[in-house]
């Protein structure tokens, strides 16, 4: 019987842990008027710069244990922009994005560790997994006493890893397109009500 509540005792201790460590993340979901995704890809000699103006996504952020924190965010591939309209829904074509058959990008995350973030990245049918430099700027309260969070990310991925393929060839040699994207992101997070 002692043995019993002993084990019984230390059941609950652990519980009250798991609870404590659950009570301890919130809830942020992206605000996506202060926040920002950018990308640049080299044309020719020069680097092109673009954005998405639509996206949505959730931080639980775990601000004692960073590590345990998750992020999940959803682009609208639709919503390209690298401010030339022509040149804009080329990428929404077959060609780059086919934003038809796919038209979200996603992003789940696996693991935040050394200011990195891994985590599986779907962009035209594809998944892989992908790691990016991540910084956490801490919480503030806005003028209306509302929590916010900061967060940054950047880094490369290679497009041809995600079957986008398309680029011309240059008749002194060469490509147009790099193949190579550079990723910046900027990310307001707002306290989700359920997490007060």
């Amino acid at each position: 019987m002692k043995r019993f509540s002993f084990v019984g005792l230390s059941v609950l201790a652990v519980l009250m842990v798991f609870s404590q460590e659950a009570a301890a993340a919130k809830t942020f979901n992206i605000n996506s008027i202060h926040s920002s995704i950018s990308f640049k890809v080299r044309h020719l000699v020069a680097q092109v710069r673009g954005e998405f103006t639509q996206f949505k996504g959730t931080i639980v952020l775990d601000e004692d244990h960073l590590e345990n924190s998750k992020v999940t965010a959803v682009i609208d591939a639709d919503s390209i922009n690298t401010n030339d309209t022509q040149r804009d829904e080329h990428l929404k074509s077959s060609d780059f994005l086919n934003v038809a058959s796919y038209p979200e990008i996603l992003f789940i995350s696996k693991s935040i560790k050394d200011n990195q973030i891994t985590g599986d990245l779907i962009m035209h049918g594809v998944t892989k997994s992908v790691t990016l430099n991540f910084e956490y700027h801490g919480t503030q309260e806005d003028q209306w006493h509302n929590l916010r969070a900061g967060f940054s990310a950047s880094g490369v991925i290679d497009r041809r890893d995600f079957g986008i393929t398309f680029n011309q060839t240059l008749d002194q040699g060469g490509v147009v397109i790099g193949d190579e994207i550079k990723i910046d992101i900027e990310i307001e997070g707002a306290l989700a009500a359920s997490s007060e």
